[in-house]
């Protein structure tokens, strides 16, 4: 229809009749037109352009919501700082005397003879021996019996050393051993303990050497 109504105007020219003639055809272009469909959300309901700014907005992130990137990786913690140790104090050491006994000798050969023991010891420390103590001079017989002879030992000081000697008769032959023993009581303190005795072995002869005189002649 609204065809017809153009060529009608058309052929009317631009008389008053054509004026209302296209006027007509204005209006039924408008009704004849087919009208947009208003937008459909996915749920099937009609979404005005009011509505549909107002999810735009809703959707656009606030100053304020504006997420920031978080960071790859979590840093690790600083390692931990060693406290240092205290050095342990040194002790310093006290000054000792060290008593040693040494090069005990004898001399003697058969019963009713003298045998001379001669010994040395000394102070090897570095403090004087101070305070008193004793030597022991000891004598074990064959039988295992054993006669000790005490005497005060001297003051010494430090790598001074002195010697002694005792004489001794045997009634009875056999195998004995002398012992001396410097600070035998262990009254003082040393640097050592296991140096303060020296001993020896000998044999005492039953008979002296007597001398053999042959004759020259028969």
């Amino acid at each position: 229809m609204t065809r017809h109504l153009v060529v009608r105007c058309a052929l009317a020219g631009m008389t008053l009749a054509g004026m209302a003639c296209n006027l007509f055809t204005a209006a039924s272009r408008e009704a004849t037109a087919e009208p947009t469909d208003p937008p459909v959300d996915l749920t099937g309901t009609e979404v005005t352009p009011t509505e549909t700014s107002r999810a735009t907005e809703a959707l656009s992130p606030t100053a304020s919501e504006t997420l920031t990137p978080e960071s790859s990786h979590t840093p690790l913690p600083p390692p931990p700082t060693s406290t240092p140790v205290p050095p342990t104090a040194t002790k310093t050491p006290v000054p000792l005397p060290d008593l040693a006994c040494s090069d005990l000798t004898h001399t003697g050969f058969s019963v009713n003879d003298d045998h001379i023991f001669r010994y040395t010891y000394a102070n090897l420390g570095d403090a004087a021996t101070g305070g008193a103590y004793r030597l022991a001079f000891a004598i074990t017989d064959p039988s295992g019996g054993t006669g000790t002879v005490f005497e005060p030992g001297p003051a010494l000081k430090p790598g001074e050393s002195t010697t002694g000697s005792k004489v001794q008769i045997f009634s009875r032959a056999g195998d004995y051993i002398a012992r001396v023993t410097t600070d035998s009581d262990g009254d003082l303190e040393e640097l050592r303990e296991d140096n303060n005795a020296c001993e020896l072995a000998f044999t005492v002869r039953a008979f002296g050497l007597t001398p053999v005189t042959t004759p020259l002649f028969p």
